[in-house]
Protein backbone atom coordinates (compact mmCIF):
# COMPACT_ATOMS: atom_id res chain seq x y z
CA UNK A 1 0.00 0.00 0.00
CA UNK A 2 0.87 3.46 -0.65
CA UNK A 3 -0.62 5.90 1.84
CA UNK A 4 -0.69 9.54 0.25
CA UNK A 5 -2.08 11.88 2.97
CA UNK A 6 -4.19 14.82 1.09
CA UNK A 7 -2.29 14.44 -2.16
CA UNK A 8 1.10 15.19 -0.85
CA UNK A 9 3.69 12.95 -3.14
CA UNK A 10 7.22 13.97 -0.82
CA UNK A 11 6.13 11.75 2.40
CA UNK A 12 4.15 8.52 1.45
CA UNK A 13 4.11 5.80 3.85
CA UNK A 14 4.90 2.27 2.14
CA UNK A 15 3.04 -0.89 3.83
CA UNK A 16 4.50 -3.80 2.58
CA UNK A 17 3.07 -7.65 3.01
CA UNK A 18 4.87 -10.40 3.11
CA UNK A 19 4.89 -14.04 3.21
CA UNK A 20 6.52 -16.27 5.63
CA UNK A 21 10.56 -15.43 5.19
CA UNK A 22 12.27 -18.73 4.01
CA UNK A 23 15.16 -18.93 5.94
CA UNK A 24 18.20 -21.27 4.80
CA UNK A 25 20.17 -23.58 7.45
CA UNK A 26 22.75 -21.85 9.50
CA UNK A 27 24.91 -24.46 9.47
CA UNK A 28 25.61 -24.28 5.51
CA UNK A 29 28.91 -22.68 5.15
CA UNK A 30 27.40 -21.52 1.44
CA UNK A 31 25.33 -18.82 3.51
CA UNK A 32 26.27 -15.30 4.32
CA UNK A 33 24.32 -14.41 6.85
CA UNK A 34 23.30 -11.14 7.83
CA UNK A 35 21.08 -11.54 11.55
CA UNK A 36 18.32 -9.51 13.12
CA UNK A 37 18.60 -6.82 15.05
CA UNK A 38 21.91 -5.69 14.08
CA UNK A 39 23.46 -2.76 11.91
CA UNK A 40 26.43 -4.42 9.85
CA UNK A 41 29.03 -2.52 7.77
CA UNK A 42 30.17 -5.12 5.24
CA UNK A 43 31.57 -2.50 2.89
CA UNK A 44 31.19 -4.43 -0.85
CA UNK A 45 30.23 -7.97 -0.33
CA UNK A 46 31.46 -10.35 -3.46
CA UNK A 47 30.03 -13.64 -3.33
CA UNK A 48 31.96 -16.58 -5.22
CA UNK A 49 29.47 -19.35 -6.72
CA UNK A 50 26.96 -20.97 -5.19
CA UNK A 51 27.00 -18.49 -2.43
CA UNK A 52 23.75 -17.42 -0.64
CA UNK A 53 23.76 -13.90 1.13
CA UNK A 54 20.81 -13.94 3.23
CA UNK A 55 19.67 -10.53 4.92
CA UNK A 56 17.22 -11.72 7.90
CA UNK A 57 13.91 -9.53 8.54
CA UNK A 58 14.95 -7.08 10.93
CA UNK A 59 19.03 -6.71 9.38
CA UNK A 60 20.40 -3.02 8.33
CA UNK A 61 23.02 -4.09 5.79
CA UNK A 62 25.14 -0.97 4.95
CA UNK A 63 26.83 -2.10 1.91
CA UNK A 64 26.58 -3.37 -1.51
CA UNK A 65 26.98 -7.09 -3.67
CA UNK A 66 29.23 -6.81 -6.73
CA UNK A 67 30.33 -9.94 -8.14
CA UNK A 68 31.92 -11.15 -11.65
CA UNK A 69 31.54 -14.33 -13.45
CA UNK A 70 29.74 -16.22 -10.63
CA UNK A 71 27.14 -19.06 -11.37
CA UNK A 72 24.37 -19.62 -9.38
CA UNK A 73 24.25 -16.70 -6.41
CA UNK A 74 21.40 -15.95 -4.19
CA UNK A 75 20.68 -12.95 -2.68
CA UNK A 76 17.38 -13.38 -0.02
CA UNK A 77 15.59 -12.21 2.87
CA UNK A 78 13.39 -9.23 3.89
CA UNK A 79 15.80 -7.54 5.33
CA UNK A 80 17.16 -3.65 4.72
CA UNK A 81 20.57 -2.66 2.28
CA UNK A 82 20.98 1.02 3.23
CA UNK A 83 22.57 4.07 1.25
CA UNK A 84 21.71 6.67 2.89
CA UNK A 85 24.75 6.33 5.79
CA UNK A 86 26.51 7.37 3.07
CA UNK A 87 25.08 10.61 2.37
CA UNK A 88 26.27 11.37 5.82
CA UNK A 89 29.29 9.95 6.11
CA UNK A 90 33.03 12.16 6.22
CA UNK A 91 35.01 11.25 3.48
CA UNK A 92 36.99 9.65 5.98
CA UNK A 93 34.66 7.22 7.01
CA UNK A 94 33.62 6.42 3.28
CA UNK A 95 37.55 5.57 2.71
CA UNK A 96 37.32 3.13 5.52
CA UNK A 97 34.12 1.15 4.54
CA UNK A 98 34.37 0.96 0.53
CA UNK A 99 38.07 0.34 -0.28
CA UNK A 100 39.43 -0.14 -3.20
CA UNK A 101 40.83 -3.53 -1.27
CA UNK A 102 36.82 -4.77 -0.41
CA UNK A 103 36.04 -4.91 -3.83
CA UNK A 104 35.21 -1.41 -4.81
CA UNK A 105 36.48 0.17 -7.65
CA UNK A 106 37.09 4.10 -6.54
CA UNK A 107 37.76 5.76 -3.11
CA UNK A 108 35.08 8.07 -1.53
CA UNK A 109 32.41 6.88 -3.93
CA UNK A 110 29.17 4.54 -3.29
CA UNK A 111 28.13 1.95 -6.08
CA UNK A 112 25.60 0.09 -6.82
CA UNK A 113 23.71 -1.64 -4.52
CA UNK A 114 23.71 -5.00 -6.52
CA UNK A 115 25.48 -4.98 -9.28
CA UNK A 116 26.50 -8.61 -11.26
CA UNK A 117 28.64 -9.08 -14.86
CA UNK A 118 29.42 -11.51 -17.06
CA UNK A 119 27.45 -14.28 -14.52
CA UNK A 120 24.44 -16.43 -14.73
CA UNK A 121 21.57 -18.12 -12.77
CA UNK A 122 21.26 -15.65 -10.00
CA UNK A 123 18.06 -14.97 -7.69
CA UNK A 124 17.54 -11.82 -5.69
CA UNK A 125 14.26 -12.29 -3.28
CA UNK A 126 12.50 -10.11 -0.67
CA UNK A 127 14.95 -7.13 -0.11
CA UNK A 128 14.13 -3.62 0.70
CA UNK A 129 16.52 -1.33 -1.24
CA UNK A 130 16.66 2.30 0.70
CA UNK A 131 17.70 5.55 -0.46
CA UNK A 132 20.46 4.72 -3.06
CA UNK A 133 22.72 7.16 -4.22
CA UNK A 134 23.19 5.26 -7.84
CA UNK A 135 21.47 2.50 -9.66
CA UNK A 136 20.38 -0.63 -7.91
CA UNK A 137 20.28 -3.91 -9.05
CA UNK A 138 22.18 -4.44 -12.07
CA UNK A 139 22.72 -7.19 -14.03
CA UNK A 140 25.13 -6.59 -16.92
CA UNK A 141 25.52 -9.35 -19.61
CA UNK A 142 24.09 -12.29 -17.25
CA UNK A 143 22.13 -14.71 -17.97
CA UNK A 144 19.15 -16.53 -16.71
CA UNK A 145 18.35 -13.91 -13.78
CA UNK A 146 15.51 -13.75 -11.50
CA UNK A 147 14.41 -10.97 -9.52
CA UNK A 148 11.27 -11.20 -7.68
CA UNK A 149 9.32 -8.93 -4.74
CA UNK A 150 12.19 -6.33 -3.81
CA UNK A 151 11.29 -3.08 -2.85
CA UNK A 152 13.03 0.03 -4.32
CA UNK A 153 13.10 3.21 -2.54
CA UNK A 154 15.31 6.00 -2.91
CA UNK A 155 15.15 9.83 -3.45
CA UNK A 156 18.16 10.53 -5.31
CA UNK A 157 19.27 11.51 -8.85
CA UNK A 158 20.71 8.59 -11.11
CA UNK A 159 18.60 5.55 -8.55
CA UNK A 160 17.46 4.13 -11.18
CA UNK A 161 15.69 0.93 -10.18
CA UNK A 162 16.49 -2.10 -11.97
CA UNK A 163 18.70 -1.74 -14.96
CA UNK A 164 18.89 -4.45 -17.14
CA UNK A 165 22.26 -3.89 -19.26
CA UNK A 166 22.92 -6.80 -22.27
CA UNK A 167 21.40 -9.55 -20.02
CA UNK A 168 19.72 -12.23 -21.61
CA UNK A 169 16.90 -14.57 -19.68
CA UNK A 170 15.84 -11.63 -16.94
CA UNK A 171 12.60 -12.37 -15.12
CA UNK A 172 11.62 -9.08 -12.89
CA UNK A 173 7.69 -9.72 -10.72
CA UNK A 174 6.39 -9.07 -7.82
CA UNK A 175 8.53 -5.55 -6.90
CA UNK A 176 7.61 -2.19 -6.00
CA UNK A 177 9.73 0.23 -7.30
CA UNK A 178 9.45 4.52 -5.99
CA UNK A 179 12.44 5.99 -7.18
CA UNK A 180 13.51 9.50 -8.89
CA UNK A 181 14.59 8.21 -12.07
CA UNK A 182 13.61 5.33 -14.01
CA UNK A 183 12.05 2.56 -12.04
CA UNK A 184 12.93 -0.39 -15.01
CA UNK A 185 15.38 0.56 -17.48
CA UNK A 186 16.59 -2.05 -20.71
CA UNK A 187 20.16 -0.85 -21.56
CA UNK A 188 22.67 -2.18 -23.83
CA UNK A 189 26.33 -0.10 -23.30
CA UNK A 190 30.06 -0.70 -21.52
CA UNK A 191 32.42 -2.63 -22.96
CA UNK A 192 30.66 -5.66 -24.88
CA UNK A 193 31.07 -6.45 -28.56
CA UNK A 194 28.10 -5.36 -30.80
CA UNK A 195 26.34 -9.15 -30.85
CA UNK A 196 26.46 -9.14 -27.39
CA UNK A 197 22.68 -8.40 -27.14
CA UNK A 198 19.31 -7.79 -24.82
CA UNK A 199 17.01 -10.84 -25.44
CA UNK A 200 14.07 -12.39 -23.85
CA UNK A 201 13.38 -9.61 -20.79
CA UNK A 202 9.92 -10.42 -18.41
CA UNK A 203 8.63 -7.54 -16.12
CA UNK A 204 5.54 -9.04 -14.72
CA UNK A 205 3.51 -7.79 -11.82
CA UNK A 206 5.02 -4.67 -10.48
CA UNK A 207 3.88 -1.50 -9.11
CA UNK A 208 6.39 1.74 -9.87
CA UNK A 209 6.31 5.38 -9.11
CA UNK A 210 9.28 7.47 -11.08
CA UNK A 211 8.80 10.86 -9.41
CA UNK A 212 11.35 14.05 -10.57
CA UNK A 213 12.68 12.63 -13.94
CA UNK A 214 13.47 9.56 -16.01
CA UNK A 215 10.71 7.51 -17.08
CA UNK A 216 8.55 4.78 -15.96
CA UNK A 217 9.11 1.77 -18.19
CA UNK A 218 12.14 2.85 -20.18
CA UNK A 219 14.01 1.04 -22.47
CA UNK A 220 17.58 3.34 -23.48
CA UNK A 221 19.13 5.49 -23.59
CA UNK A 222 22.69 3.18 -23.81
CA UNK A 223 21.58 1.17 -26.61
CA UNK A 224 24.99 0.24 -28.46
CA UNK A 225 24.47 -3.63 -29.09
CA UNK A 226 23.20 -5.09 -32.56
CA UNK A 227 19.71 -5.56 -31.37
CA UNK A 228 17.24 -5.26 -27.99
CA UNK A 229 14.58 -7.74 -28.57
CA UNK A 230 11.70 -9.85 -27.05
CA UNK A 231 11.19 -7.73 -24.09
CA UNK A 232 7.61 -8.13 -22.39
CA UNK A 233 5.94 -5.73 -19.88
CA UNK A 234 3.11 -7.25 -18.54
CA UNK A 235 0.18 -6.61 -15.73
CA UNK A 236 1.84 -3.70 -14.44
CA UNK A 237 0.60 -0.79 -11.89
CA UNK A 238 1.94 2.96 -12.51
CA UNK A 239 1.08 4.71 -9.73
CA UNK A 240 3.27 7.99 -10.42
CA UNK A 241 5.30 9.13 -13.17
CA UNK A 242 5.66 12.31 -12.28
CA UNK A 243 7.75 13.37 -15.47
CA UNK A 244 8.53 12.01 -18.67
CA UNK A 245 7.00 8.97 -20.32
CA UNK A 246 5.36 5.84 -18.67
CA UNK A 247 6.40 4.41 -21.72
CA UNK A 248 9.88 5.14 -23.29
CA UNK A 249 11.94 3.71 -26.06
CA UNK A 250 14.93 6.28 -26.21
CA UNK A 251 16.86 4.33 -28.76
CA UNK A 252 20.01 7.19 -29.46
CA UNK A 253 22.52 4.89 -30.87
CA UNK A 254 22.78 2.07 -33.45
CA UNK A 255 20.50 -0.93 -31.80
CA UNK A 256 17.07 -1.97 -33.97
CA UNK A 257 14.80 -2.64 -31.02
CA UNK A 258 12.20 -4.91 -31.89
CA UNK A 259 9.42 -7.32 -30.70
CA UNK A 260 8.41 -5.16 -27.77
CA UNK A 261 5.32 -6.35 -25.99
CA UNK A 262 3.32 -3.88 -23.18
CA UNK A 263 0.35 -5.58 -22.02
CA UNK A 264 -2.06 -5.45 -19.46
CA UNK A 265 -1.31 -1.90 -17.77
CA UNK A 266 -3.23 0.65 -15.36
CA UNK A 267 -1.70 4.18 -15.24
CA UNK A 268 -3.06 6.07 -12.28
CA UNK A 269 -1.43 9.41 -12.95
CA UNK A 270 1.38 10.34 -15.39
CA UNK A 271 2.10 14.03 -15.64
CA UNK A 272 4.08 14.64 -18.59
CA UNK A 273 3.98 11.65 -21.77
CA UNK A 274 1.98 8.20 -22.12
CA UNK A 275 4.12 6.67 -25.35
CA UNK A 276 7.12 7.91 -26.10
CA UNK A 277 9.55 6.15 -28.98
CA UNK A 278 12.07 7.77 -30.49
CA UNK A 279 15.46 7.68 -32.85
CA UNK A 280 17.59 10.44 -31.93
CA UNK A 281 21.21 11.52 -30.95
CA UNK A 282 22.12 11.90 -26.95
CA UNK A 283 25.38 12.90 -24.67
CA UNK A 284 25.24 9.14 -24.30
CA UNK A 285 25.63 7.77 -27.68
CA UNK A 286 28.70 6.53 -29.67
CA UNK A 287 28.31 9.89 -31.47
CA UNK A 288 27.88 11.95 -28.18
CA UNK A 289 31.32 12.08 -27.36
CA UNK A 290 33.14 12.47 -31.10
CA UNK A 291 31.95 15.86 -31.48
CA UNK A 292 33.22 17.66 -28.97
CA UNK A 293 33.38 21.22 -30.12
CA UNK A 294 29.58 21.00 -30.78
CA UNK A 295 28.84 19.46 -27.48
CA UNK A 296 28.22 22.19 -25.06
CA UNK A 297 26.13 24.34 -27.78
CA UNK A 298 23.63 21.51 -28.64
CA UNK A 299 23.06 19.83 -25.84
CA UNK A 300 19.07 20.22 -24.65
CA UNK A 301 16.61 19.20 -21.68
CA UNK A 302 13.64 20.06 -23.50
CA UNK A 303 11.45 16.94 -25.18
CA UNK A 304 14.48 14.55 -23.36
CA UNK A 305 17.17 14.56 -21.42
CA UNK A 306 20.64 15.01 -22.76
CA UNK A 307 19.06 15.22 -25.96
CA UNK A 308 22.10 16.22 -28.66
CA UNK A 309 21.09 18.37 -31.49
CA UNK A 310 22.67 17.29 -34.86
CA UNK A 311 24.35 20.20 -36.67
CA UNK A 312 23.17 22.01 -39.70
CA UNK A 313 24.40 19.90 -42.81
CA UNK A 314 25.59 16.80 -40.56
CA UNK A 315 22.55 14.80 -40.83
CA UNK A 316 23.78 11.91 -42.79
CA UNK A 317 27.32 12.13 -41.06
CA UNK A 318 24.61 11.10 -37.34
CA UNK A 319 23.05 8.52 -39.47
CA UNK A 320 25.49 5.83 -39.92
CA UNK A 321 25.57 5.82 -35.54
CA UNK A 322 21.49 5.51 -35.83
CA UNK A 323 18.88 2.25 -35.40
CA UNK A 324 15.68 1.41 -35.42
CA UNK A 325 12.31 1.04 -33.58
CA UNK A 326 9.94 -1.74 -34.98
CA UNK A 327 7.15 -4.04 -34.09
CA UNK A 328 5.88 -2.25 -31.12
CA UNK A 329 2.96 -4.16 -29.35
CA UNK A 330 0.43 -2.37 -26.71
CA UNK A 331 -2.35 -4.35 -25.65
CA UNK A 332 -5.07 -3.48 -22.97
CA UNK A 333 -3.59 0.05 -21.84
CA UNK A 334 -5.76 1.54 -19.02
CA UNK A 335 -5.37 5.26 -18.21
CA UNK A 336 -7.37 5.10 -14.89
CA UNK A 337 -7.34 8.81 -13.79
CA UNK A 338 -5.39 12.08 -13.71
CA UNK A 339 -4.00 14.02 -16.56
CA UNK A 340 -4.09 12.44 -19.79
CA UNK A 341 -0.56 12.87 -21.49
CA UNK A 342 0.50 13.22 -24.89
CA UNK A 343 2.46 10.55 -27.10
CA UNK A 344 5.27 11.01 -29.22
CA UNK A 345 6.74 8.51 -31.70
CA UNK A 346 10.03 10.13 -33.60
CA UNK A 347 12.27 8.73 -36.15
CA UNK A 348 15.78 10.46 -36.96
CA UNK A 349 15.00 9.88 -41.14
CA UNK A 350 13.44 7.25 -43.54
CA UNK A 351 15.73 4.36 -43.17
CA UNK A 352 16.45 4.80 -39.28
CA UNK A 353 12.42 5.33 -38.42
CA UNK A 354 9.41 4.18 -35.98
CA UNK A 355 7.51 1.75 -37.90
CA UNK A 356 5.13 -0.85 -37.50
CA UNK A 357 3.60 0.18 -33.83
CA UNK A 358 0.09 -1.61 -32.89
CA UNK A 359 -1.89 -0.21 -30.14
CA UNK A 360 -4.88 -2.12 -29.39
CA UNK A 361 -7.57 -1.68 -26.69
CA UNK A 362 -6.31 1.61 -25.21
CA UNK A 363 -8.95 3.08 -22.30
CA UNK A 364 -8.87 6.40 -21.23
CA UNK A 365 -11.38 6.50 -17.83
CA UNK A 366 -13.06 3.76 -19.18
CA UNK A 367 -13.64 4.65 -22.65
CA UNK A 368 -11.60 3.21 -25.11
CA UNK A 369 -9.88 5.50 -27.81
CA UNK A 370 -11.21 4.93 -31.28
CA UNK A 371 -8.44 6.90 -33.66
CA UNK A 372 -4.69 8.26 -33.14
CA UNK A 373 -6.15 12.01 -32.87
CA UNK A 374 -7.59 11.00 -29.77
CA UNK A 375 -4.08 9.49 -28.49
CA UNK A 376 -2.76 13.09 -28.73
CA UNK A 377 0.12 11.86 -30.83
CA UNK A 378 2.89 13.60 -32.78
CA UNK A 379 4.79 11.45 -35.31
CA UNK A 380 8.00 12.53 -37.15
CA UNK A 381 9.52 9.33 -39.60
CA UNK A 382 7.02 7.13 -37.80
CA UNK A 383 5.36 4.48 -40.10
CA UNK A 384 2.52 1.91 -39.83
CA UNK A 385 1.07 3.25 -36.87
CA UNK A 386 -2.22 1.71 -36.02
CA UNK A 387 -5.32 1.73 -32.85
CA UNK A 388 -7.64 -0.83 -33.15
Amino acid sequence: MSIELNGKLSDPLFIFANPPEKKPSRDDPHVLWFEAGKIHTPGIIVPESGQHIFIESGAWVVGAVSAREVEHVQISGYGVMDGSFNLRMTAEEMKQLFTVSNGYQAENDYQRFIEFYDSKNLTMDGLILHNSTTWQVVPINCEQVLIQNLKLIADNPSDDGIDIVRSRQVHVRDCFVRVKDDCVAVKAHLDYPDDCIVEDVLVENCVFWNAAWGNGIEIGFELHSSEVKNVTFRNIDLIHVESGAVFSIHNSDKAVVKDILYEDIRIEDAGHKLIDLAIFRSVYCTDGDMYPEDKNDNVSHTIWDNYLKVPAGKGKEHARYRGKIENIRFRNIFVLEGHFPYSLMIGYDDEHAVRNVEIENLQLYGRRLRNLQELKLHTEYAKEILLK
